[in-house]
């Protein structure tokens, strides 16, 4: 089982002047040593892959059976959530008054399929406590686009008021090459960072994240931060993150009895 703490799921909190590439590096480093890690190991449960009955290692002893049976109570928790608040599409309505504002929702609702992203986005927060929405143009098009980001690699950064507010949305995706030298092969992993503010969205070259500094590749202007974090609650935990123990000790139990069943038949 892997050990939690404070710091795996910290709300990182910053002035945004104080926001230099060395900084952003700081913010990546921790969320991929500590955050990550929770939020991994939430997403096993979800697809039945149980961390504490599956972990590498004999939980017998001797020449007895060693049957491990997962339980996918984590999906079954987060998909009955996300069922019961999205099942029924979310109604939308916009001012009648403004001629055109009906058929604009219509094409922004249908050019992004909302009813699916909204589920996404439901599970997202019922499975990590948290989910993460892009919205942008794309060059040649009149419509914006609605995406969901993979709250794995993707973190919010608060100012430092009482009633914080975001002030950059930061996202870090893992690029891995491979290169020969004679018989021997190397892998190389580097991440792609990227981070939106109310200014602008900044592009950076890929980054070992031990550099200490990052390059910008590309830079664009905005005029709103286009990133919102949606919080399960206030405490930004899942639905079933509460009763993982619980998992554990049903796949333990009902692991333990037929290892006894099967060793029984055997004898």
């Amino acid at each position: 089982m892997i050990e939690l703490n404070k710091q795996s799921n910290m709300i990182y909190q910053d002035l945004l002047e104080n926001l230099t590439t060395e900084r952003i590096l700081d913010f990546v480093n921790h969320h991929k040593q500590y955050q990550q890690p929770r939020l991994e190991m939430l997403n096993a449960y979800y697809t039945g892959q149980n961390v504490s009955i599956l972990t590498p290692g004999n939980r017998r002893t001797g020449d007895g059976s060693d049957v491990r049976l997962t339980h996918p109570f984590g999906r079954e928790i987060a998909d009955f959530q996300a069922g019961f608040s999205v099942g029924q599409p979310i109604s939308i309505d916009v001012d009648d008054s403004v001629q055109g504002n009906h058929d604009t929702l219509d094409l922004v609702n249908d050019s992004n399929d909302v009813e699916t992203l909204y589920s996404d986005l439901f599970l997202d927060a019922g499975k990590y406590g948290r989910a993460f929405a892009l919205i942008y143009r794309e060059e040649g098009f009149d419509v914006e686009r609605i995406v969901r980001l993979n709250p794995e690699n993707t973190f919010m950064i608060y100012n430092t008021e009482v009633d914080y507010k975001p002030i950059m949305a930061v996202r870090y995706v893992p690029v891995q090459t491979i290169t020969t030298n004679g018989q021997i092969q190397q892998v190389n992993i580097e991440y792609n960072i990227e981070t939106w503010t109310e200014d602008a969205h900044v592009v950076y070259h890929a980054s070992d994240l031990m550099s200490g500094s990052l390059t910008v590749e590309n830079e664009e202007v905005l005029h709103k931060l286009p990133v919102v974090e949606f919080w399960n609650n206030s405490l930004r935990i899942g639905d079933f993150e509460n009763v993982v123990s619980l998992i554990d000790a049903y796949d333990a139990a009902q692991s333990d009895t037929a290892n006894y069943m099967t060793d029984m038949n055997d004898a």
